[in-house]
């Protein structure tokens, strides 16, 4: 199908589909969070051995963003999400056969390379297919999705645990994977991404004009949020049944209130962003996670964890939508899938070494509680490169629209 109007039913109906396999390709890469500790103990790992095997996953997932978005190109958009939901699914059902530390790493490997493809390949399809006057709120609806899939990863991986084994939940998320490969090979329309404004080298404006002392700050300042991102996602599972001594259902069901109260900071960062600015919404985002970073290992009452770790939840996503309206407001239109892509590279690239970073803090430590102070000290680091972003009017003028 051409990119061109459609229609707003059908563009929402399309959306759906694809906020569907959002939520998927996320859970994907967080459903193994609540029982990382009992694959630690399966496989006899030592913490530094575990963070090294969720890193894989992360890595993988941050350094294929960039050439996915190339190949997405030339194979389609829609064919490259279905590839995204199908190769991953193979990795857990590799991960419910392992009985080594090289088998799963192997599967965690699978998962990662897949869903590294989704997110340049998403974007494109859902931008494309929305047009300009309904992109906004289709490209919302998709944001919401890839929240409601870090919720229900960790619940519904709970519910197979404290019901059978660990292993049931790689198998539970690789036919549930396969169900939305399917939605969405039969339920999206293929739109090719390359049109005029790209030649068969790359975008029209070359990114080495667009690399600026301010970009480079935005770079900075996205990798930094993708560390605690990531070190939060991976870890706060184990961190509450070893900290809190909740069990690994409860730790689920905790962590799945962190990514429910980002459905609500996905919604308020959309709108503060136009509201009040991009900068000043992600300077209290960042403060209130560094806030909740440092709190949470001193937090032992029930509702004042639930109420920390609803924060945090909340902090974590409101950050997003100006993140993302901040790159795009000074980036040329021929160049923002190419700067997209870098944007995602720093993001998971760096976020990838969190579980490795906080293997080595917990080994040496005894304990992950450290880690979440330096999770804190992260996100305080990351204002200094907030303050060297461009100024938004300069900014604005800098991309044309």
């Amino acid at each position: 199908m051409e990119a061109g109007p459609i229609g707003a039913k059908k563009i929402y109906r399309y959306t759906l589909v694809m906020s569907a396999a959002h939520g998927m390709d996320h859970a994907y890469l967080l459903f193994f969070t609540p029982f990382l500790k009992t694959i630690q103990e399966a496989l006899g790992l030592d913490w530094t051995g575990l963070g090294v095997l969720v890193s894989i996953a992360f890595l993988a997932y941050g350094l294929g963003a960039l050439p996915a978005g190339v190949i997405s190109d030339y194979i389609g958009h829609r064919r490259a999400a279905v590839v995204a939901m199908i190769v991953p699914a193979f990795g857990c059902v590799l991960g419910f056969l392992a009985t080594s530390y090289w088998m799963m790493a192997a599967a965690f490997v699978l998962i990662g390379v897949g869903t590294s493809i989704y997110h340049p390949a998403a974007n494109a399809l859902v931008t494309s297919i929305a047009g300009p006057e309904h992109r906004g709120k289709a490209l919302g609806i998709h944001g919401v999705g890839g929240n409601v899939g870090m919720l229900l990863a960790p619940v519904l991986t709970a519910g197979i645990v404290g019901l059978a084994t660990w292993r049931y939940a790689f198998l539970l998320w690789a036919v549930i994977g396969l169900g939305v490969a399917l939605l969405v090979g039969r339920g999206v329309p293929e739109v090719k991404a390359r049109g005029k404004g790209v030649t068969a080298s790359g975008p029209a404006t070359p990114l080495a004009r667009l690399l600026t002392a301010g970009l480079l700050a935005v770079l900075a300042l996205v990798a930094l949020q993708g560390f605690f991102n990531d070190g939060v996602f991976a870890y706060l599972p184990t961190f509450l049944q070893e900290n809190k001594g909740l069990s690994v259902v409860l730790s689920g069901l905790v962590a799945g209130l962190n990514f429910g109260a980002g459905v609500l900071g996905q919604l308020a960062g959309g709108f503060l962003s136009d509201a009040i600015g991009r900068k000043r919404t992600i300077l209290w985002g960042t403060v209130g996670c560094a806030l909740t970073f440092a709190l949470l290992p001193l937090l032992h009452g029930g509702l004042a964890l639930l109420v920390g770790v609803f924060v945090m939840g909340f902090s974590i996503f409101v950050l997003q939508p100006p993140v993302n309206a901040m790159v795009a407001d000074f980036t040329p239109k021929d160049a923002r899938g190419a700067l997209f892509g870098l944007v995602f590279l720093a993001k998971y690239g760096v976020g990838a070494l969190a579980p490795f970073v906080g293997g080595l803090l917990a080994a040496s430590s005894g304990g992950l509680g450290a880690f979440f102070y330096l999770l804190a000290g992260t996100a305080a680091v990351s204002l200094s490169f907030l303050a060297l972003a461009p100024r938004e009017g300069a900014a604005r003028r800098a991309g044309g629209s």
